[in-house]
């Protein structure tokens, strides 16, 4: 019997696997669909601003797409998604501190953000439903930043 030795399973474990000729096609697209975290993401910008101010993001993830708008004035004071409409309160540097989101019903939940004198998320909540953080910059969930 000839195998194959897939190297791909390499990644995932640390046992390496003999596959038939004809289990090969069937094992590396089972791989690539377990290995399926490819994210997609649009960034709608207003250029006739100097910061080049966020206007929409647009994601896409193992085809369920999530979307955000931002409504400016100075800095980002609302965000709507699906149904839901938000509120931004902002230090003096731009940092989101508090997320209110604005309920039919007058009910309002907030989500609360802060920052230490170095820009070190305090209570680990940036970029968890909205992408901005520290200084109003956006937060970078690949690096953590």
């Amino acid at each position: 019997m000839v195998g194959y030795k897939a190297l791909s399973y390499k990644a995932l474990t640390d046992n390496e696997y003999i596959v038939e000729k004809d289990d090969l096609k069937d094992v590396s697209k089972d791989i690539l669909q377990e290995l399926d975290i490819v994210s997609e993401e649009e960034y709608l910008l207003d250029i006739t601003r100097p910061y080049h101010n966020l206007l929409q993001k647009n994601e896409k993830f193992r085809n369920i797409k999530h979307s955000q708008s931002f409504i400016w004035d100075y800095n980002t004071a609302f965000m709507e998604e699906k149904d839901k409409t938000y509120a931004y309160l902002q230090d003096e540097l731009g940092s989101p501190i508090r997320l209110l989101e604005l309920g039919e019903t007058g009910e309002t939940k907030q989500m609360v953000y802060g920052y230490d004198e170095f820009g070190v998320d305090t209570y680990k909540t940036q970029g968890k439903i909205q992408p901005f953080g520290y200084t109003g910059y956006r937060h970078d969930k690949v690096a953590d930043t």
